[in-house]
Parts: structure tokens; sequence; C-alpha cells
């Protein structure tokens, strides 16, 4: 990974043939890396956990990791509020583009972001939803879960925002001026991502279609960043009344697994594995018949007075097609209906 631009955009962590019912995408923070964010070194070598341990117990994902341009002076411009948005787009367009190629439009999606990579799949989501573009709408809709790793969630609060900011800037060892003067003015910005996320996570939980509820867990540090401190604090990570847990780490080190046995990689595979399981319950069920009074209305109109006057005791052409061939081979209820594919 000397060259730059190898530590950019979309890496494929499994099979490219693998038969997978969703993609789980990692997305790094400030000064992060597509791969080292995700590596710990133990003295029998290094362990990049989503590909040497994700991948063996969770078998029916499609695993991702994605890399941009980290650093601080370019995760936030002086001169383009934009960046955080061009980042987020940029995840986005890749991740679809990858989705389309593949022909897996359809596949739900769920995203692991450390630090402020949490603000990029956040934000991607922001984006995504209110885009008049079909492919960022597409993967708005598929986006099923988040789960984030020492990712500060402040709301509309610029005030803590501004705060955040100067302690990733110390974090980084970067305490000067012109990297406060960065930050600071962009806690408007992160409030509004903060807000807009919020209220599409309302709107989503409450609609009765499946599929349409984001699932949330976040993850805080255990441990303080000598000499700083908390960089995300308890408090901080917290995203209104969603699952909170911790790492027995410091924020660099809560994103870094040795084994399968670390109680963090238990904990943040344990809820991936939480959330795949729905999935996969919800891909075996078989198509539903519509209610009677659907049908009935559908072909008689509302003038039938309640009477099912004309029905038929015979199954319907609907119920022959999607019932009675189960067990004659022509339909596998276990996919739901869905493609499958790489």
């Amino acid at each position: 990974m000397s060259d730059s631009r190898a530590k950019h955009g979309l890496d494929e962590l499994t099979p490219p043939n693998l038969e997978a019912i969703v993609d789980i995408v990692f997305v790094h923070g400030l000064h992060g890396n597509k791969e080292n964010t995700w590596t710990a070194t133990t003295k029998d070598g290094k362990v990049f956990w989503p590909r040497d341990l994700l991948t063996q117990d969770i078998k029916n994902a499609r695993i991702f990791t994605w890399g941009y341009d980290s650093h601080i002076t370019h995760f936030w411009s002086k001169t383009s509020a934009g960046n955080v948005d061009t980042h987020a787009k940029n995840l986005c367009a890749d991740l679809s583009s990858r989705r389309e190629f593949t022909d897996t439009t359809d596949r739900p999606i769920i995203f692991v972001g450390h630090s402020l990579g949490g603000i990029v799949c956040a934000n991607t989501l922001v984006l995504a939803e209110n885009s008049a573009e079909p492919y960022a709408n597409e993967i708005a809709s598929n986006i099923r879960g988040m789960a984030f790793l020492g990712t500060p969630h402040e709301g509309s609060n610029k005030t803590k925002w501004a705060k955040v900011g100067q302690q990733f800037a110390s974090w980084i060892k970067t305490v000067n001026k012109e990297h406060i003067e960065v930050l600071e003015p962009h806690s408007v910005k992160l409030g509004s991502i903060g807000s807009s996320f919020g209220n599409i996570l309302r709107r989503r939980g409450e609609k009765k279609e499946k599929g349409s509820k984001i699932e949330i867990a976040c993850f805080f540090e255990e441990k303080e960043t000598s000499p700083i401190g908390f960089i995300v604090t308890e408090d901080a990570a917290r995203l209104g009344s969603y699952e909170t847990m911790s790492i027995a780490a410091d924020h660099r080190g809560m994103a870094k697994f040795t084994s399968k046995e670390d109680p963090g990689y238990a904990r943040v595979s344990g809820v991936l594995n939480m959330w795949v399981s729905i999935l996969e319950k919800e891909a075996a069920k078989p198509p539903q018949p519509p209610p009677a009074s659907v049908i009935n209305k559908a072909f008689f109109g509302d003038n039938n007075g309640g009477l099912n006057v004309g029905q038929s005791q015979a199954p319907t052409n609907w119920t022959q097609n999607n019932y009675g061939r189960q067990g004659q081979g022509d339909s596998d209820p276990s996919q739901g209906g869905r493609r499958t594919g790489a």
C-alpha cells in the first residue's frame, strides 16, 4: 500500500463468488487506513480482523473495507465545507458501482465505522436518502445496520461538536491554530448531519414495512488515550436510546482485535451476527397471500356488501403459483425471492 491511491476505495475481503445475503462495509476515521485501522499486532504477526476473523464467523456476508483521504486538513478544508459530503458521496458511489456490477443492488448493507468514519457512514445515509439519484436512494433503502466504534453523536449541539474537534486535534498530536480553525467552524456541519441522521432513524423506525428499521449499536472506549484522556466519552458515543457497549481499549485500540477470544471482538461480532441472523430469517420467509378482503375488493369492487359474492372455493392462481409448487423444485423459499451472487 505504498501508493496512496491503493489506500482509497473499496476492497473486497471475501471470495468473489460468495453466496452472500448482506454486504458489511468497514470505514476508518481520521488519519486512519482501510487496513491498518482494523489490524492488531501480536507476537505471531498481524491480525486484520475483518478478513482474518469475521469472514470465518459470518460466512454469508460479503465484507468490504473502504478507504479515503482522512488527513485532518483534508477531511475538512477551510476552503471547502463539502469534504465530509464528498467522502460520503464517494462511499455511496463506490458501493453502488460494485453492487451494480455484481447484480446485487437489492442486498442489505451494514456499516461499521470507527471514530469519525462513523460520521461518514451516517452522512452517506443522509445524502443518499435525500438524493435525486436512484442509485443513491437504493443504497439508502438497503442500509439495515450501523455499528459505531468511538463515533461521537452530539446531535445538533455545535458547542459540543467544537469540543470534539479539539479532542481529535489533540489526539493526532497537531494541536495548532490552523487545525483548530479547520475543525471548529465545522461543528455546525456536524450538528446538521447529526440532526438529519437522527430524523431518518426515527422515520425509518416508525414505518411498518419490512426492512425499514435500521439497527444501531454504539461502542465506547474504556481507556483514556495518554496524555489527552478520553477522545470520545461514553456520553458522546451514546445515540439516543440505542444500545451502547464498551471496549476495553483506548480510542485507537478499540478497532483492533487480536483473536476471537478478545472480548471486544466478541461484542462487535456478536452484534453483527445477530443482525445477519435477522436478515436470514427475513430472506427465508415465503411470500404472504394478500388478505381476502383485498382480493374481494380487487375482483368485485366496493359493492359486494361483504357477502364474498362470486368467490370460488378453489385455490386461486396466486396461491397455486406461490404455494402449490413448493416441494416440487420450482421455487426455493429459503431465498425469499432475492437475487444471489457475489
